[in-house]
Protein backbone atom coordinates (compact mmCIF):
# COMPACT_ATOMS: atom_id res chain seq x y z
CA UNK A 1 0.00 0.00 0.00
CA UNK A 2 2.92 2.39 0.73
CA UNK A 3 3.89 1.90 -2.46
CA UNK A 4 3.73 5.48 -4.70
CA UNK A 5 2.47 2.85 -7.87
CA UNK A 6 -0.68 2.34 -5.87
CA UNK A 7 -1.44 5.99 -5.11
CA UNK A 8 -0.17 7.21 -8.67
CA UNK A 9 -2.52 9.96 -9.90
CA UNK A 10 -3.45 6.99 -12.70
CA UNK A 11 -5.24 5.12 -10.21
CA UNK A 12 -6.51 8.50 -8.75
CA UNK A 13 -8.53 11.23 -10.93
CA UNK A 14 -11.50 11.66 -8.98
CA UNK A 15 -13.44 10.93 -5.51
CA UNK A 16 -14.79 7.78 -6.59
CA UNK A 17 -11.94 5.98 -7.31
CA UNK A 18 -10.22 7.00 -4.24
CA UNK A 19 -13.32 5.25 -2.22
CA UNK A 20 -13.18 2.43 -4.33
CA UNK A 21 -9.27 2.21 -3.58
CA UNK A 22 -10.02 2.13 0.21
CA UNK A 23 -12.67 -0.16 0.07
CA UNK A 24 -10.27 -2.80 -2.01
CA UNK A 25 -7.60 -2.34 0.59
CA UNK A 26 -10.09 -2.68 3.71
CA UNK A 27 -11.54 -5.81 2.57
CA UNK A 28 -8.31 -7.47 2.15
CA UNK A 29 -7.10 -6.31 5.23
CA UNK A 30 -10.15 -7.94 6.83
CA UNK A 31 -9.75 -11.10 4.43
CA UNK A 32 -5.90 -11.04 6.06
CA UNK A 33 -6.85 -10.31 9.43
CA UNK A 34 -9.39 -12.98 9.32
CA UNK A 35 -7.37 -15.65 7.98
CA UNK A 36 -4.41 -14.84 10.61
CA UNK A 37 -6.99 -14.70 13.63
CA UNK A 38 -8.74 -17.85 12.06
CA UNK A 39 -5.14 -20.11 12.16
CA UNK A 40 -3.91 -18.63 15.26
CA UNK A 41 -6.74 -19.74 17.20
CA UNK A 42 -6.68 -23.50 15.70
CA UNK A 43 -2.88 -23.54 16.69
CA UNK A 44 -3.80 -22.22 20.26
CA UNK A 45 -6.72 -25.33 20.42
CA UNK A 46 -4.96 -28.13 18.75
CA UNK A 47 -1.49 -27.05 20.42
CA UNK A 48 -0.01 -27.58 17.32
CA UNK A 49 2.71 -25.35 15.49
CA UNK A 50 2.59 -24.82 11.99
CA UNK A 51 6.17 -26.37 11.28
CA UNK A 52 8.26 -23.86 8.61
CA UNK A 53 12.04 -23.88 8.47
CA UNK A 54 12.82 -26.17 11.08
CA UNK A 55 10.94 -24.66 13.84
CA UNK A 56 7.71 -24.50 15.10
CA UNK A 57 5.19 -21.39 14.49
CA UNK A 58 2.69 -20.68 17.38
CA UNK A 59 1.23 -17.08 15.90
CA UNK A 60 2.53 -16.82 12.21
CA UNK A 61 1.55 -13.54 10.66
CA UNK A 62 -0.47 -13.81 7.54
CA UNK A 63 2.35 -12.54 5.33
CA UNK A 64 3.87 -15.98 6.78
CA UNK A 65 0.61 -18.27 5.86
CA UNK A 66 0.72 -16.61 2.94
CA UNK A 67 3.95 -17.47 1.31
CA UNK A 68 2.89 -21.36 2.11
CA UNK A 69 1.14 -21.34 -0.84
CA UNK A 70 3.35 -19.10 -3.52
CA UNK A 71 4.25 -22.74 -4.63
CA UNK A 72 1.07 -24.31 -5.31
CA UNK A 73 1.11 -25.60 -8.47
CA UNK A 74 -2.34 -26.94 -10.41
CA UNK A 75 -2.20 -29.20 -13.58
CA UNK A 76 -4.79 -29.89 -15.60
CA UNK A 77 -4.69 -31.89 -18.05
CA UNK A 78 -7.54 -33.21 -21.05
CA UNK A 79 -7.47 -37.28 -21.89
CA UNK A 80 -7.87 -36.76 -25.57
CA UNK A 81 -9.61 -40.13 -25.96
CA UNK A 82 -12.35 -39.49 -23.01
CA UNK A 83 -12.24 -35.50 -22.73
CA UNK A 84 -12.41 -36.45 -19.11
CA UNK A 85 -10.10 -33.16 -17.44
CA UNK A 86 -8.12 -34.06 -14.69
CA UNK A 87 -6.32 -31.30 -12.18
CA UNK A 88 -3.70 -32.59 -10.11
CA UNK A 89 -2.84 -29.64 -7.00
CA UNK A 90 0.76 -29.59 -5.43
CA UNK A 91 0.70 -28.47 -2.13
CA UNK A 92 3.44 -28.35 0.66
CA UNK A 93 2.63 -29.98 4.17
CA UNK A 94 2.17 -27.03 5.91
CA UNK A 95 -0.51 -25.40 3.03
CA UNK A 96 -2.34 -28.55 3.67
CA UNK A 97 -1.83 -27.73 7.40
CA UNK A 98 -3.12 -24.41 7.15
CA UNK A 99 -5.95 -25.32 4.95
CA UNK A 100 -6.88 -27.74 6.85
CA UNK A 101 -7.16 -25.12 10.06
CA UNK A 102 -9.14 -23.01 8.25
CA UNK A 103 -11.48 -25.73 7.54
CA UNK A 104 -10.89 -26.20 3.39
CA UNK A 105 -9.69 -28.42 1.08
CA UNK A 106 -7.46 -29.07 -1.67
CA UNK A 107 -10.81 -29.07 -3.93
CA UNK A 108 -10.64 -25.48 -3.58
CA UNK A 109 -7.95 -25.27 -6.25
CA UNK A 110 -10.76 -27.46 -8.20
CA UNK A 111 -13.48 -25.55 -8.43
CA UNK A 112 -12.26 -22.43 -9.97
CA UNK A 113 -12.89 -21.68 -13.72
CA UNK A 114 -9.38 -21.06 -15.68
CA UNK A 115 -9.10 -17.35 -16.64
CA UNK A 116 -8.02 -15.85 -19.70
Amino acid sequence: MKHPYFVHGVFLKNDLRVLGLSYVFVIGLLVYALLQRRVRLQIAKSQTPLRLYGKGFYSPTGETLLEQFENAHVISFTDPQTQKMTKIVKLSESAKQILQWLGLDESIYFSREPSG
